[in-house]
């Protein structure tokens, strides 16, 4: 697609073209290009790229008490997207800015997702993804929530793979029954 051969291309000028003139870019230039980035690139499921141009909003500097709303969005997303691909949700990098502290304040309902995917049903799962659907929806992030739910699935399946894979038949058979 014509965005992907645009995010795919490296970045050589800092200068845009306003109203007939260059000038430079600003912090909003860059973090919204870096946001949009991320959403083509989870639309288009490449979640790697999407959580490195998701970590990019968020390594922006910024004063420690300003907060972005495209920080916000991107640090929600950045969770779900984490959340689909590893079933778990990876380490910020270091540089990532000291504002992320305020921004989590902001994304309360999405650590609410990330504590019960580690949880032994998808009720607890079914139950926060009901209790937080207003504050999806006005987020636009119901869709990546939903997906949340499937990968919880393909997370326990490996996760219980895991664990037989380790058990002596012995064990199996005992538990089995």
């Amino acid at each position: 697609s014509f965005a992907l051969s645009l995010l795919d291309e490296p970045i050589f000028s800092l200068l845009v073209e306003r109203h007939g003139k260059q000038q430079q870019l600003v912090a909003l230039d860059v973090l919204t290009y870096y946001y949009y980035g991320g959403l083509v690139y989870t639309g288009l499921k490449q979640y790697d790229n999407a959580l490195q141009f998701f970590s990019c909003v968020l390594s922006v500097p910024t004063q420690e008490s300003a907060v972005s709303a495209v920080a916000v969005a991107a640090y929600q997303r950045f969770l779900l997207v984490s959340l689909i691909k590893y079933g778990e949700v990876v380490p910020l990098p270091k540089y990532t800015v000291g504002a992320v502290r305020h921004i989590k304040a902001l994304s309360v309902p999405y650590h609410y997702i990330v504590n019960s995917f580690s949880a032994p049903t998808v009720a607890a799962l079914d139950q926060v993804l009901d209790r937080h659907k207003n504050a999806l929806h006005d987020h636009r992030t119901t869709g990546l929530a939903r997906q949340c739910r499937t990968a919880y699935f393909s997370r326990q399946i490996r996760l219980l793979t895991k664990t037989f894979l380790t058990l002596p038949l012995a064990d199996i058979a005992v538990r089995i029954g």
